[in-house]
């Protein structure tokens, strides 16, 4: 049997900076294909609405009582989310989501 070769993650951020600006995260999206594309995903209905409001800029407690649903269950949704798209946050998940035209741009007035 071959011994298999494990590979220390790489950090995404230049330089092991702490807090990552949005340019970093957005260059990260597009260029980092995730392990399951978005259309063979299939995210749940609960789950798209759940993204919509997140890329509305909205907070687990305002989604929560929108949705009548607790901030738990916001979060464990939010997470469904970020597994299903391969990614590892919700501003990763959003840029994602505009790119991929999985949820609806907001209307400018």
């Amino acid at each position: 049997m071959a011994a298999s070769t494990w590979k220390q993650p790489v950090s995404p951020l230049p330089g092991g900076a702490a807090r990552p600006n949005l340019a970093d995260i957005l260059s990260r999206v597009e260029n980092n294909t995730p392990a399951v594309p978005a259309q063979a995903c299939k995210l749940t209905a609960r789950e798209q609405q759940i993204l919509q409001l997140l890329a509305e800029g909205r907070t687990a407690t305002a989604i929560s009582g929108q949705l009548y649903i607790s901030r738990a269950t916001v979060r464990n949704h939010t997470q469904h989310i970020l597994a299903k798209l391969g990614l590892h946050s919700k501003l990763e998940a959003v840029a994602y989501a505009y790119r991929h035209g999985l949820i609806k741009p907001l209307l400018q007035a």
